[in-house]
């Protein structure tokens, strides 16, 4: 056997994967009452995500960014004097 082929062989002993051994988990009752309350906040919340972004930055816009549209009309009437 050439030196070669050894390095195949460990590399591939070395590749595959360990076999795990733990608890096989539990198939999911779809129709169960702790589904569907955990359904309907995942729900729940990738509805109202998008909401909330998009008012919290109106907010903040509100309330942090200079109102443009005075600050133009202010300048435009201090040169007309």
């Amino acid at each position: 056997m050439s030196t070669g082929s050894k390095i195949t062989t460990q590399a591939a002993k070395a590749k595959t994967p360990p076999a795990t051994k733990g608890p096989i988990p539990k198939p999911v009752d779809i129709k169960s009452p702790e589904y569907k309350s955990a359904s309907r906040k995942w729900t729940s919340l990738m509805v109202g995500l998008p909401f909330l972004i998009v008012s919290s930055y109106f907010l903040y816009d509100r309330r942090e960014l200079p109102d443009l549209s005075q600050t133009f009309l202010t300048r435009c009437s201090g040169t007309r004097e």
